[in-house]
């Protein structure tokens, strides 16, 4: 988490000096974003060279494994083509501001950087329910893992409201520390409020997508967790820009969470369904 907050508070302040300090447009804001890219990979190469945590590393320990080596990639694909396409969501988007000028660019910009700081805190609780879910999963002990999705629901959930409450309210002073920009803050303020306000689903979204990879659906998994910023997300990065414009360009990440979230719950329905099956079985 530490490394992933760095990144990203590094991208913020980044951002407005390469687009307005250095006067690079949106070059600068994916100059800023590689920058900031190197400087968690390298927190994290840190971490492990240094060997003082639980994750060590070493060729001697290296042993090939096909059922591992699965098992690992089932989990590991998914995670990546979600942070791939959260990285092309981002360039895209910037790409569909470009035609508006750079202040779109700048705006646009400075929202996902902002949500995507606030998404890592829910990451951090799925880190910690993921394993617990798939071991309870793994032992049949279908009571405590649907008690987990319980208390990781409801922590997610109170966080996302809560953060969506501030960002909604402080919209304005928020925007503000991006740049001085008048067209820039009213565009990125409206656009910080119509993210915040679907924000408050991120939580319940990230748990049951968490949820299905841990116990091994990896393809419903795949598709939760894609959804968001994928499935959903470039249809509508297309679409809805070509009808409306900016105003598209500003609607496409909360339409992208709104359907998401109808997907997840047909989905939330009946993996409970199914535990509520089995604990019912295990009583009798």
């Amino acid at each position: 988490m530490i490394a992933m907050l760095t990144g990203s508070i590094a991208n913020v302040i980044l951002d407005p000096i390469m687009i307005y300090g250095m006067d690079l447009g949106i070059e600068g804001a994916a100059i800023a974003t590689v920058i900031s890219l190197c400087i968690n990979t390298a927190i994290y190469i840190g971490y492990i060279a240094k060997k003082k945590g639980v994750l060590r590393f070493s060729v001697k320990n290296v042993a090939p494994s096909k059922i591992m080596y699965a098992e690992v990639l089932k989990i590991g694909i998914p995670v990546l083509l979600f942070q791939l396409l959260a990285s092309a969501a981002m360039g895209t988007v910037n790409t569909a501001s470009k035609p508006y000028g750079d202040y779109a660019v700048a705006a646009m910009g400075a929202v996902t950087r902002i949500m995507t700081v606030v998404t890592y805190v829910v990451f951090g609780f799925l880190k910690g329910f993921q394993p617990f879910a798939g071991y309870n999963y793994g032992a049949k002990k279908f009571d405590r893992l649907k008690n987990s999705i319980k208390l990781c629901m409801t922590w997610s959930t109170v966080f996302c409201v809560i953060a969506g409450i501030i960002l909604i309210v402080f919209a304005n002073p928020i925007v503000s520390l991006f740049g001085t920009d008048a067209e820039m803050i009213a565009l990125a303020e409206t656009a910080l409020r119509l993210n915040a306000v679907l924000f408050i689903t991120f939580g319940f979204q990230m748990v049951y997508a968490s949820l299905y990879l841990a116990i091994g659906k990896s393809l419903v998994g795949s598709v939760l967790s894609l959804s968001r910023q994928g499935i959903f997300f470039f249809p509508l990065v297309i679409m809805l820009p070509h009808l409306f414009g900016l105003t598209g360009v500003i609607w496409v990440q909360p339409m992208a969470d709104f359907l998401t979230t109808i997907l997840t719950i047909i989905f939330a329905v009946k993996i409970n369904r199914s535990l509520s099956m089995e604990i019912a079985k295990e009583g009798e």
